[in-house]
């Protein structure tokens, strides 16, 4: 379908990272002003990931259940971690309902961020230089690139939601900042 078409929707890439727990950046307490900084870094699809995480961890969701368990948090991620997440508790959860499946790390946007998305893949287009221009897939929809990065590995958000989720992302960051008093 050309760009200009009503059903086109444009998207932007937010980036993404491994959903599996061992793949994040563990730290000690002493070293969280660097897993900040490092937090900081970070693309907004893999923050979002890694806020996930701690509230997967907080709220029990691996234990099949809404139990909460600040004690094995603070063991694992330290007093500052686990104060950030119980004071903004309500915030992060509603952040994480908005963006994710209830109790899931499941994106409601375009979420190409999975290991078999090659097979859902029908066909591509390459420019002279063999990078990817365009994408359909089976249930034929279609992913146009517009500039020469043909990663699509990742999350992608509505180009009218990208400033909003971008400032909430931001918001959240600042409440995880070292010395920080929680809100």
């Amino acid at each position: 379908m050309p760009s200009d078409s009503q059903e086109f929707k444009n998207y932007i890439d937010i980036g993404s990272c491994d959903r599996e727990n061992y793949f994040l950046d563990f730290f000690k307490e002493e070293d969280y002003p660097t897993w900040f900084e490092n937090f900081k870094q970070e693309s907004i699809g893999s923050k979002m990931i890694i806020i996930h995480f701690f509230l997967s961890e907080y709220m029990g969701w691996r234990l099949s259940k809404n139990s909460l368990q600040p004690i094995p948090f603070e063991e694992l991620y330290g007093v500052k971690t686990l104060s950030v997440v119980i004071t903004n508790l309500d915030y992060l959860l509603q952040f994480h309902e908005r963006w994710f499946h209830h109790d899931s790390s499941l994106f409601k946007g375009l979420d190409l961020a999975f290991d078999d998305i090659e097979e859902s893949i029908l066909t591509t287009i390459e420019n002279e230089d063999g990078i990817r221009t365009e994408i359909e897939f089976f249930d034929g929809s279609k992913i146009q690139f517009l500039d020469e990065d043909d990663s699509y590995k990742s999350f992608f958000v509505h180009e009218a939601d990208y400033l909003e989720l971008k400032s909430d992302v931001e918001q959240i960051v600042s409440l995880f900042k070292p010395n920080q008093s929680p809100k």
